[in-house]
C-alpha cells in the first residue's frame, strides 16, 4: 500500500513538472524542448537505470549497473568487507548483505586460540616448571583460546542481533546498527516515492528561474526554468511590445517589471508622427490640416484675385466711391478705389464762365466717400473778364446731412485781390478763399481773366453716397 502511494505521488510530480495537470504548457515536452520524447524520464532502462534528461530533446539511460548482489538498491556493505570477530557480510538476496561470522569457530580461529595457549602454555610451561606450564599453559590457553575466539556480532557486540545490517525490512527499508548491540529499521524512501538518494530535493532552485521535480521515483529534472520577456522570473502583467495608455507600448522596466512608454496623441488625435504641424504654411497661401488622425494635408492653398493670400473686402473691377471709381490690385494683398484721386491730377474741367453769366445753380452736382480713399474732389473752369460787366466772383458749397463738408477756391487771375467771405489761403502759389461760402474781392482794372479752381474735401461725419451741390454768383 506504502509503495503504491509513493508511486501515485511521484505521477503528480511529473504531471505538474510537466504542465499536463492543466495544459498550461503543453507546448513543452518533459526536458524542457518541444520536440516528442521517445521515453519518459524516470522509465526505467538496461539493468537498473532509469531515462534522464540530455538536454532539452533527447534522453539517455543512467544506468549504473547491479550492485555486487545482483540487484539495484545500493548496498550497505560489500561482500567480503569483514565483520564481526572473524566475519565478512555476504549476500542477502539481490539487495542486502549479512556478516556471516561462522569463521569463528573455524581453524583459523581455534588455532589462534590454540596457537596463543599451546604458545603461552609453552613458553610458561618451560620457564616456569610443568606445573607453571599447566596451570599457565591451561589458563592461557583456556583463556586466551576462549578470549579471542569468542564471536562478535555485526556491529562490533557480542549479543545475537535479531536481524544482520543491510537486511531489508520493508520497502525502501533496511536494518542498520543502532549501537554495538541493537538495529533499527531505515527508511531509505526519498521525496519522489523511489529508494535511491536524490542528487537534488524537489522544490530546490535550478537553472535560472527553475526549480527540481521528481522525473520518475529515483530521479528530478529542472523544471520550469522560464526566463521572461525582460530577463526575470516573474511573471510580467503584459508583454513588451503591446499597446498601452493612449499611444503607447509597454517596455521592459528592470527584469521584473514593465513600463507604458507613452508619448501621447499627434496634434490631429492619432498615434502616428505627422509629417508636418497643423497650421505651418504650405504651398504658397495654404496652411496643413489635419486629415484623419494620423496625417495632414495642405489646405486653403487659394490665391485671391490679385496673386496675393489674404482676403480682399471685395473683387477688383467693382465699383467704389459711390460709383466715380471701380477698385483696382494694388499689389497682391490689396486694392485701392481707382478713378476716385483726390489731388488735382484727377481734377474735373467745368465749362468757361464769365462775368456776365450772373447767378448758377448747381455748378457741380456730385459725391464723396472718404472710406474709399475718396476724401477730396478737384473742379476746375476757365473765368472771363468781359469788358462791360461787373466782375463778381462768389460761391456756395451745400453738404449732404450728417456730414461736413468744406471747400476752397483758388483764382489764377491779377484781379485777386482778398476775400470778403471765407478765409484767405494760398495753393500752389495761387491765392483763394476757403468756407461753405467764399467771395473774392476783386480789382476791376485790366483784364481778370483767369483760371479758377474749387477743391472739396471731407471734414467730418459719417460717410455717405449722397450728394453735395455748389451753387456760383458771376
Amino acid at each position: 500500500m506504502k509503495l503504491r502511494n509513493l508511486l501515485l505521488l511521484s505521477l503528480l510530480s511529473l504531471l505538474f513538472a510537466y504542465g499536463c495537470a492543466d495544459g498550461s504548457n503543453m507546448g513543452t515536452n518533459a526536458c524542457g524542448g518541444i520536440g516528442p520524447l521517445e521515453h519518459i524520464p524516470g522509465d526505467e532502462c538496461g539493468d537498473c537505470g532509469q531515462y534522464v534528461c540530455d538536454g532539452s530533446e533527447t534522453l539517455k539511460c543512467d544506468d549504473p549497473g547491479t550492485n555486487a548482489c545482483g540487484g539495484c538498491i545500493p548496498l550497505t556493505h560489500q561482500p567480503g568487507e569483514v565483520c564481526g570477530n572473524c566475519g565478512t557480510y555476504v549476500c542477502s538476496g539481490n539487495d542486502a548483505v549479512k556478516c556471516d561470522d561462522s569463521a569463528s569457530a573455524s581453524d583459523s580461529c581455534s588455532n589462534n586460540g590454540n596457537n596463543n595457549g599451546s604458545n603461552n602454555g609453552n613458553n610458561n610451561g618451560s620457564n616456569n616448571g610443568n606445573n607453571n606450564g599447566s596451570n599457565n599453559g591451561n589458563n592461557n590457553g583456556s583463556n586466551n583460546g576462549s578470549n579471542n575466539g569468542t564471536d562478535t556480532n555485526a556491529c562490533g557486540g557480542t549479543a545475537t542481533l535479531p536481524h544482520q545490517p543491510g537486511e531489508s525490512c520493508g520497502d525502501c527499508m533496511f536494518y542498520e546498527c543502532d549501537g554495538s548491540d541493537n538495529v533499527v529499521c531505515t527508511d531509505t524512501s526519498n521525496a519522489c516515492g523511489g529508494c535511491d538518494p536524490l542528487p537534488h530535493q524537489p522544490g530546490d532552485s535550478c537553472g535560472t528561474c527553475g526549480s527540481y521535480a521528481c522525473a520518475g521515483l529515483n530521479s528530478v529534472v529542472c523544471a520550469n526554468d522560464n526566463i521572461n520577456a525582460c530577463g526575470g522570473c516573474s511573471q510580467l502583467p503584459g508583454t513588451p511590445g503591446d499597446h498601452c495608455g493612449d499611444c503607447g507600448t509597454y517596455e521592459c522596466d528592470g527584469s521584473d517589471a514593465l513600463r507604458c512608454d507613452d508619448p501621447g496623441s499627434n496634434a490631429c488625435g492619432g498615434c502616428s508622427q505627422l509629417s508636418a504641424t497643423p497650421g505651418d504654411h504650405c504651398g504658397t497661401c495654404g496652411t496643413y490640416a489635419c486629415s484623419g488622425l494620423d496625417s495632414v494635408v495642405c489646405a486653403n492653398d487659394n490665391t485671391n484675385a490679385c496673386g496675393g493670400c489674404s482676403q480682399l473686402p471685395t473683387s477688383p473691377g467693382t465699383t467704389c466711391a459711390c460709383g466715380e471709381g471701380a477698385w483696382h490690385c494694388s499689389g497682391t494683398d490689396a486694392l485701392t478705389c481707382a478713378g476716385a484721386v483726390s489731388d488735382t491730377s484727377a481734377a474735373t474741367r467745368l465749362r468757361n464762365y464769365d462775368d456776365g453769366d450772373n447767378s448758377e445753380s448747381n455748378i457741380v452736382v456730385s459725391t464723396m466717400y472718404p472710406p474709399d480713399g475718396d476724401s477730396a474732389d478737384w473742379w476746375y473752369f476757365w473765368y472771363e473778364d468781359e469788358t462791360f460787366s461787373n466782375m463778381e466772383l462768389e460761391l456756395w458749397l451745400n453738404s449732404p446731412s450728417g456730414i461736413d463738408y468744406d471747400m476752397c477756391v483758388y483764382f489764377q487771375s491779377s484781379a485777386m485781390d482778398g476775400c470778403s467771405a471765407g478765409t484767405y489761403s494760398i495753393f500752389s502759389d495761387v491765392e483763394g478763399c476757403c468756407g461753405d461760402h467764399v467771395k473774392f474781392i476783386l480789382d476791376s482794372a485790366g483784364d481778370g481773366s483767369g483760371w479758377v479752381y474749387i477743391r472739396v474735401y471731407y471734414v467730418s461725419g459719417s460717410a455717405t453716397c449722397d450728394s453735395y451741390d455748389i451753387d456760383a454768383y458771376f
